[in-house]
């Protein structure tokens, strides 16, 4: 198989982490259900996968308190599996995984539920280039700003960092499911908290020695964190259904 070859897919789940708060946007409500072109950011981020046709469940992982995903007309879709997330995103995730697990899925996906505005055409590249070289995969954007680093709770720039090599690590990251559960099961401590060296499922897969690979892809695949994020994927969305 190549990345340019169309061959039926074998199928995977994909996880999607939507329990956090996302307090950092400045909303009343959780980020994920924050309005964007007349529906909630994750309902736009579920649309990017639930027509893949290698996509056969999706996992969207919710707070026990949630009172928002039930609402979303696409909630009732078929392909969609309800599982209440963990105290950190590792733990939700895991409890995604779990499920994928018992579900029979030997490949999965992890997706942040605030990244709308991610490729369909770059998630089946990087399910093909997973399956191709048989390892963790994902998806990413080469540094192309100079980048500073600043003395330690300061302003000051101590120095220039080289760009040479560095990338802006996305989502979706895409891997084996039981090696991802090896993965994160290993970073969280006899305390039962996550080691903060996970910051993404590839570092945790980095940490357990897996290889992963990262790919470059559309820097569309914004992730919105803060309101000026709102209206960039606003574009990005409108863009792609040529609305202007």
């Amino acid at each position: 198989m190549n990345l340019n070859e169309q061959v039926a897919l074998p199928k995977l789940a994909v996880v999607i982490p939507a329990s956090g708060v996302g307090s950092r946007v400045g909303a009343s409500i959780p980020k994920q259900y924050i309005p964007l072109l007349g529906q909630p950011i994750l309902a736009h981020t579920i649309e990017k996968f639930i027509n893949l046709p290698f996509v056969s469940k999706i996992i969207v992982v919710i707070a026990n308190n949630d009172e928002w995903f039930s609402s979303l007309a696409i909630s009732k879709h078929a392909n969609i599996q309800v599982v209440i997330g963990g105290k950190e995103r590792a733990d939700s995730v895991l409890n995604g995984l779990k499920v994928a697990t018992e579900l029979g899925f030997d490949w999965v996906m992890v997706h942040d539920a605030a990244r709308p505005c991610v490729l369909t055409q770059d998630i089946e590249v990087l399910y093909k280039s997973a399956l191709l070289t048989q390892q963790a995969t994902i998806l990413g954007s080469k540094v192309r700003d100079t980048m500073k680093r600043t003395l330690s709770a300061s302003n000051i720039i101590k120095s220039t960092v080289s760009r040479d090599d560095l990338w802006h690590a996305f989502t979706p990251q895409c891997c084996k499911t039981d090696d991802l559960i090896q993965a994160l099961s290993a970073q969280i401590g006899v305390d039962g908290l996550v080691s903060k060296l996970v910051t993404d499922e590839a570092s945790a897969l980095e940490l357990a020695g897996f290889n992963v690979d990262i790919i470059e892809s559309s820097a569309r695949n914004i992730k919105v964190t803060h309101q000026d994020d709102i209206e960039l994927a606003s574009f990005y969305l409108r863009s792609e259904k040529n609305e202007y």
